[in-house]
């Protein structure tokens, strides 16, 4: 039979068996007739082997014709049995295929009995699973991030954030934030006047409520000191009774407090998000103790509180109440002086974490204790030389006492 030669082929068309065969014949036939010899076979085996080892797609096949299968031909629960082997596409658009969402893209992996998918329903958005081979079920999605969502994620974080410090300084005015970049130091003397600007001995305030209405219930600048010189009446700043120092919240800044070893007081510190150094004073007891309460200094809520010589004393009073009470706050405690004390220092919760240095001093009795941690609080002691106590520390609830 004459070789019939088929010089139409088309991109999709798919040679048969009967196709094959026709070719061969044709060779063979052609070879007996000498029109192809055997180096003309070789370089059409050549010509196959660079056309197979091409890699550059010569004949621009694209994504949508490899392994792209019917929409909507998988559900949720199909097995993994469903997807040949290697990378499958599939479209999906009913909510009843039970998919993460409605619309989107389910893109399969499989290697033999192994697979994980991923559903994507736009950039923001991708799910995740894997094939579990042993139960022979998928386990459930979970969602994982992409850059585009995590930045999405981020700037609704910075919104709320901004709505969050605009809600809290929500009335707070221009002149409530201390700017000044310089230290400043704000005197208080008998020999002051409240219509001075404070920052000298020559032109000092005569009250310390006028000195403290320098610091703003927000500081960006410098370190503030108040220097309040001997002789000067505090009364009309303290509390009655107990002699009370209260300040409340706070946010920003370094300050100093120097009593110059002139002035009895006890300290009140509640939420105060900055730094501070009170020093040079002398803790005040009334020998009045009322229920559930007493006359210590008291830190709450406070990032850092820094005690510095300070003489205690309770001689001849009853209060027991602590002279340094800490709680959710870190604090210090350097070179006090107690005398007939019962406890020292207190520190009460899993956020506080008080520093005490060079204590020296005296007990009520021999059954007194100095140090008591409770609650996770952590006191770490260095240069203990107290005197009069069996039993130098109690720790209660994961409370722990360092260094005696």
């Amino acid at each position: 039979m004459k070789f019939q030669p088929k010089t139409d082929w088309k991109y999709d068309d798919t040679p048969t068996e009967g196709d094959f065969n026709r070719i061969e014949q044709g060779i063979v036939e052609a070879l007996k007739r000498g029109e192809v010899n055997n180096e003309g076979l070789v370089v059409v085996e050549q010509l196959i082997g660079t056309h197979c080892a091409d890699r550059t797609n010569p004949h621009n096949v694209t994504t949508s014709q490899i392994n792209k299968i019917e929409k909507n031909s998988n559900n949720n629960i199909s097995p993994l049995s469903n997807f040949s082997e290697g990378i499958t596409i599939m479209e999906s658009d009913l909510m009843e295929n039970g998919f993460p969402f409605q619309w989107g893209t389910l893109t399969t992996h499989r290697v033999l009995e192994y697979g994980w998918q991923l559903f994507s329903k736009d950039n923001n958005i991708l799910h995740t699973r894997t094939w579990n081979p042993d139960t022979k079920a998928w386990q459930n999605w979970s969602q994982i991030e992409t850059t585009t969502g995590a930045q999405s994620k981020a700037n609704k974080a910075e919104l709320n954030a901004k709505d969050y410090i605009d809600q809290q300084i929500a009335g707070i005015e221009f002149d409530d934030i201390d700017r000044e970049a310089a230290d400043i130091s704000y005197y208080v003397r008998t020999t002051g006047n409240d219509d001075n600007d404070g920052k000298s001995e020559a032109t000092a305030f005569a009250t310390l409520g006028r000195a403290l209405r320098e610091w703003k219930p927000i500081t960006i600048g410098g370190k503030r000191t108040f220097n309040i010189g001997e002789g000067v009446e505090l009364s009309e700043s303290l509390t009655p009774i107990h002699r009370e120092l209260v300040i409340k919240n706070k946010f920003g800044g370094d300050f100093v407090f120097n009593f110059n070893s002139a002035h009895a007081l006890n300290i009140v510190f509640e939420n105060l998000q900055c730094k501070i150094r009170v020093e040079n004073f002398e803790k005040y007891n009334s020998n009045i103790l009322e229920f559930g309460m007493g006359e210590g200094c008291y830190v709450e809520n406070c990032q850092m509180v820094d005690f510095n010589n300070v003489t205690c004393n309770l001689s001849g009073k009853e209060s027991s109440y602590a002279a340094f009470y800490f709680s959710r706050s870190r604090g210090r405690v350097g070179e006090a002086t107690f005398t007939s004390y019962r406890p020292w220092i207190i520190a009460a919760d899993a956020h506080s974490f008080v520093f005490v240095w060079m204590p020296k001093g005296t007990m009520r009795d021999n059954t007194e204790i100095p140090y008591r941690a409770s609650g996770g609080a952590i006191i770490d002691v260095l240069g203990n030389q107290v005197t009069n106590a069996t039993v130098l520390k109690e720790e209660e609830d994961a409370g722990r006492v360092f260094g005696v």
